[in-house]
């Protein structure tokens, strides 16, 4: 007679497995959102170029805010692609913390940058919310509306992240 407990065999959901079906379009946009972020570091040598002509508070936040892009939209989507193809069942909570939190980041960062810059802004005339801020705006909150959902109710993510 043996001592060994057998453990119960995980069970079997009917329904589509693996990365997939819509499961391609996050993982898409993490690519996506890294190459974007490698882009705008082409332009990094003119934001650091220009901090002296910016008061100390201005260029602290100027650096903050360069600093928490990187992570945020840089570190944290290959942290994300990593539990992705390793099927990680922590995925889709950690992608919805990540689209809340980036979310978070773009509201707080267009209101400190209004509250710190817009008298530079009406000085030269040009619009703070300006249509690449307002696209960025409307594209988190769509993102949201659509992958949180998605991630909690789709049969697919609970059928791929078990591991």
């Amino acid at each position: 007679m043996s001592d060994t407990v057998a453990t119960p065999a995980a069970p079997i959901v009917a329904g589509p497995k693996g990365i997939g079906g819509w499961l391609i379009l996050p993982m898409l946009g993490l690519f996506a959102t890294m190459g974007l972020q490698l882009y705008g570091l082409t332009t990094a040598g003119e934001t650091f170029a220009s901090l002296s002509a910016l008061n100390g508070l201005q260029s602290n936040m100027v650096v903050a805010e360069f600093i928490l892009n990187l992570i945020i939209f840089l570190g944290v989507p290959i942290a994300l692609l990593v539990l992705l193809f390793s099927t990680r069942r922590s995925f889709p909570r950690m992608y919805i913390w990540w689209q809340v939190i980036g979310a978070a980041f773009v509201v707080i960062d267009l209101l400190a940058g209004y509250a710190l810059f817009h008298d530079a802004y009406e000085a030269s005339g040009t619009p703070f919310f300006d249509s690449q801020t307002i696209r960025s705006l409307t594209s988190t909150i769509i993102g949201i509306c659509i992958w949180v959902p998605y991630m909690l109710q789709s049969m697919r993510v609970k059928n791929t992240f078990v591991n």
